[in-house]
């Protein structure tokens, strides 16, 4: 996980939580920083790009609360066909979604493990979703497996022909991007709504 050059620590991020990666990262460099009695950092951090990476990472992070909903002229089996499908959403939700892959053994309803390999603002990620609630044709609930996260996906009938879509997530995310995630999300649902109604 870390290794040690010209008393500086560099931190792998790749497979690690990014909050995670961000708070050990800032962990390692002050623990550094007292046995090596390096007090040279606050006063020249420029020397310490990585370690100030990580710590600017820390303390930029934190959990975000989105709700939308949308009518959709639709079926519930057809809007709820488009958001069980993980492995589809790259194609309805690109964004975010680059490659998805079922990695349980268990393919359809609760006990479902994607992962994703997505890209946000031209960072590259990997997450992976575990769906912990399903009702057919009517909610998913997932939760990322790092703890970085739920989402909650819900139909239900408005009229005859015509449903109610909410998307509700808890998700930890870098705060500065905040505004750019969440567009994306409202673009998900609209997406959601697209493709539901195509004949």
């Amino acid at each position: 996980m870390k290794k040690q050059k010209n008393n500086k620590i560099l931190v792998n991020f790749a497979g690690t939580s990014r909050i995670s990666a961000a708070v050990l990262t800032m962990f390692l460099f002050l623990n550094n920083c007292v046995k090596n009695d390096d007090s040279n950092f606050l006063n020249d951090p420029a020397n310490h790009p990585v370690e100030t990476f990580g710590i600017l990472m820390a303390l930029s992070m934190g959990y975000i609360d989105f709700t939308t909903e949308r009518n959709i002229n639709a079926t519930e089996a057809k809007v709820f066909s488009i958001i069980s499908d993980y492995e589809r959403y790259p194609f309805y939700f690109p964004d975010l979604h680059d490659i998805t892959t079922i990695i349980s053994q268990t393919k359809t309803g609760k006990g479902v493990i994607w992962r994703n390999n997505g890209s946000f603002n031209g960072q590259s990620f990997v997450s992976t979703w575990e769906v912990i609630e399903f009702i057919q044709d009517k909610k998913v609930v997932m939760k990322d497996t790092e703890g970085e996260g739920t989402v909650a996906l819900t139909i239900s009938p408005v009229a005859p022909g015509v449903v109610k879509y909410n998307y509700q997530a808890h998700i930890l995310m870098f705060l500065p991007m905040k505004n750019e995630f969440l567009t994306i999300l409202e673009k998900e649902a609209n997406s959601v709504k697209y493709y539901s109604e195509l004949p």
